[in-house]
């Protein structure tokens, strides 16, 4: 990711870090996303209880790994994403998005986890207090497909997977986040 991205929330917490451990430790069980498992556990290893861009992105990769695991799966045999994988996910994505695209013309927001500001556009109104004119928000699974590219806008949005609000909240040319 981006030179300054790691000065932001570097630090891991304990209970993050167990959480983390623990999901990685159950996910490495399981076939269908053994490999991002064993990544997330080996950067988890190296992190010095730093939350580093690249530990984010092994998150990243292995809560979307579950993910299309899940979409293929019967409901009785899907892997359950813990809360603090999922939140860590949705904040490091959204992180991403506002370092890419600096500015407060638009708030995307993806509760109960994240929300923030970027640019979407070419320069024009900000925003600096009360609601914003331009919002998006959407479920974190949904946001999580929009930002690694497994769904497009058009798609989340016909499906009304995306609340979008004003003329700035189209997020088309800003996603993905990662591909």
């Amino acid at each position: 990711m981006a030179a300054g991205s790691s000065a932001r929330g570097s630090g891991l917490n304990a209970r993050d870090a167990a959480a983390l451990t623990e999901f990685a430790a159950a996910a490495a069980e399981q076939p269908a996303f053994r490999d991002p498992a064993v990544a997330l556990q080996a950067e988890l290893a190296g992190s010095a209880g730093r939350l580093t861009d690249p530990l984010r992105m092994q998150i990243v990769r292995l809560v979307d790994a579950v993910d299309v695991a899940n979409q293929a799966a019967a409901e009785s045999d899907q892997f359950v994403v813990p809360r603090r994988p999922m939140a860590i996910a949705c904040r490091s994505l959204c992180g991403w998005l506002a370092e890419r695209h600096p500015g407060r013309s638009v708030e995307v927001r993806v509760p109960p986890h994240a929300a923030v500001q970027c640019g979407v556009g070419p320069e024009g109104p900000t925003h600096t207090r009360g609601t914003p004119p331009n919002v998006v928000e959407t479920d974190p699974l949904t946001f999580l497909r929009l930002g690694t590219g497994r769904i497009s806008w058009a798609q989340a949005t016909a499906a009304g997977k995306v609340a979008a609000s004003g003329q700035r909240a189209d997020l088309t040319m800003v996603l993905p986040i990662i591909g």
